[in-house]
């Protein structure tokens, strides 16, 4: 309850603050005014004798007249922005300010004897908060709680900024104060940037910072100021609180998750490496059963002696020898004719002594012996192993 009660108090002063009307003589100051933006102020140019003519001119190039007879009176373009007061001896304009309205002001009076023309002039600066803040380069930054962490040794750069106002800012930094009188803080120069179509400026400054375990629980502090003509206009602190960590602790956990990493990473490459194993070992084992079965499919269960793809003169089916033997005779010649050219081998005695009564050239035949003093009646069983055989012309 007591926090918002402070709350509310400081927005109604700061209310009351910009209602306040600043009141501003022009009399040719060679120093400026700076009027907060927001705020409201009366500019007054005195004269000695009564005037007749008053006349103000802006930096807008606005133009607020009167004559005065009896009572001022208001003969240029009226303004809904400003408000021309006068008096017998004063000419006073009033405005809330805005920042177009940094700049030279002029105030012109005649009197209303000799008519003779003053001029007064003064350099009237609007005063615009800046946008404060804190950057940090590297480490863990807990903004809410103003704690930074860091591990000793390692430096970290700390940027203050004052974005988008006027006066420029300045910076000040308190860094912890050490026993060895080691400087703490490397200060770099500050960087402006100047708005072009206005007099609002942009500006930072860095500061790198390297933490020692000394500095434990120590604060550093970046406080930025804008000010002009030794007045502070406005102004920030930004504090944080040190936690240095050693490196000896932090090397130390390093390599725990180091160790913990490679044995989790060792483990699932070993399984990755079996499951391709079992894999490799599986479509193996597939293409030998398949590659059995193929070649199981591809030898026919046939009852030939011989098998060939072109038919043959020298082949004797074991059904006509099986017939044979059922009859009690023993087997017969078999013949077929085929032409000369199917044969190659040189003829045999049999052969020779067989081509006198052979057929002609034209027709000849070809046999099949078995002779008869191997296979008889007797021995038709044996058989059904392989015959022997020979061919004749």
């Amino acid at each position: 309850m007591f926090p918002l009660l402070l709350l509310v108090l400081a927005n109604m002063l700061t209310r009351n603050e910009l209602s306040a009307v600043r009141t501003v003589l022009v009399r040719n100051q060679t120093e400026p005014v700076l009027v907060v933006e927001g705020r409201t102020v009366r500019m007054s140019c005195r004269t000695e004798k009564q005037w007749f003519f008053c006349l103000w001119y802006s930096p807008r190039q606005d133009k607020q007249c009167a004559i005065q007879y009896n009572q001022p009176e208001r003969i240029c373009s009226k303004s809904n922005r400003t408000k021309l007061i006068g008096g017998q001896d004063r000419c006073d304009v009033e405005f809330e300010v805005a920042r177009e309205d940094h700049g030279k002001w002029m105030c012109l009076v005649n009197d209303n004897e000799e008519f003779n023309a003053v001029k007064n002039f003064v350099s009237l600066h609007i005063g615009v908060e800046a946008g404060m803040g804190i950057n940090v380069h590297r480490g863990d930054l807990m903004s809410r709680e103003g704690i930074l962490r860091l591990v000793e040794g390692e430096s970290v750069d700390i940027k203050c900024y004052a974005n988008n106002g006027y006066p420029r800012a300045n910076f000040i930094w308190l860094a912890p104060i050490r026993k060895n009188l080691s400087a703490s803080l490397q200060i770099f120069e500050s960087l402006l940037k100047q708005n072009n179509s206005s007099h609002i400026t942009s500006s930072s400054q860095i500061a790198r910072y390297r933490p020692e375990i000394s500095d434990q629980n120590k604060t550093i502090s970046c406080t930025i100021k804008q000010e002009e003509n030794g007045r502070t206009h406005f102004t920030r602190t930004f504090v944080f609180r040190l936690e240095i960590q050693k490196r000896s602790a932090l090397a130390a956990s390093d390599g725990l998750l180091g160790q913990k990493v490679s044995f989790i990473l060792g483990v699932i490459v070993g399984v990755i490496f079996i499951l391709l194993f079992c894999v490799l070992i599986s479509v193996f084992t597939m293409k030998q059963r398949k590659h059995k079965t193929e070649r199981k499919q591809e030898s026919p269960d046939q009852d030939f002696m011989l098998d060939t793809d072109q038919s043959t003169p020298l082949v004797i089916k074991r059904e006509t020898l099986s017939r044979d033997c059922e009859n009690g005779e023993t087997p017969r010649w078999a013949s077929q004719k085929y032409n000369e050219s199917l044969f190659s081998s040189p003829p045999t005695n049999i052969e020779k002594f067989l081509s006198a009564y052979a057929s002609p050239p034209s027709d000849r035949i070809v046999y099949s012996y078995l002779p008869s003093d191997i296979v008889s009646p007797t021995s038709c069983h044996a058989m059904a192993g392989p015959t022997t055989m020979s061919s004749v012309t």
